[in-house]
């Protein structure tokens, strides 16, 4: 197939962004492994993360733009976009990514500390009445538990007495 020069342009263009979407990517996952990745395996799942993410990225960007077809100045762009990312912006990308990542962490916590203060009153609230309701059953049990001790009953066949019964409550 035949592609213009305008279209080998354009396509150029777009691997030299998805290049520097590589490094940002990269640079994004380089923040959450400070953060998470204390471990070998940690590490690893990021990487692997990472290296899927960007496989997928470029082949979508192939048969998306170009068909699926891979030629040199596709290759030649991604690296371009990829040397102009890690040169010029990556020290500057980990830096906003970093603030940002903190940031976020910082207001989630505050938010789930503002929904668990909440939600605590809330079941603070509730369980003080049924404690309540549950000290007045109980006290009403022991109550009859008591009365039914003095009263002598029967046994009946096959049944329990009253006092068995009680017992296991």
């Amino acid at each position: 197939m035949i592609v213009s020069d305008s279209a080998q342009a354009r396509v150029f263009l777009i691997y030299v962004l998805v290049g520097i979407g590589c490094i940002m990517l990269s640079d994004c996952f380089f923040v959450l492994r400070k953060y998470f990745g204390k471990g070998k395996w940690h590490t690893n799942l990021i990487d692997a993360i990472y290296f899927l993410i960007a496989f997928l990225l470029v082949l979508y960007a192939g048969v998306r733009f170009n068909l699926g077809a891979f030629r040199y100045y596709q290759l030649m762009g991604l690296l371009m976009g990829m040397a102009i990312q890690k040169l010029m912006l990556s020290a500057v990308c980990r830096t906003v990514f970093d603030v940002m990542f903190v940031f976020t962490v910082r207001c989630t916590a505050c938010v789930a500390g503002f929904l668990w203060k909440g939600a605590a009153f809330v079941l603070g609230l509730f369980f003080q009445t049924t404690d309540f309701v549950e000290n007045k059953t109980l006290h009403f049990c022991k109550k009859v538990k008591k009365r039914a001790t003095k009263v002598k009953l029967k046994k009946q066949k096959g049944q329990k007495t009253v006092k068995k019964r009680l017992k296991m409550i």
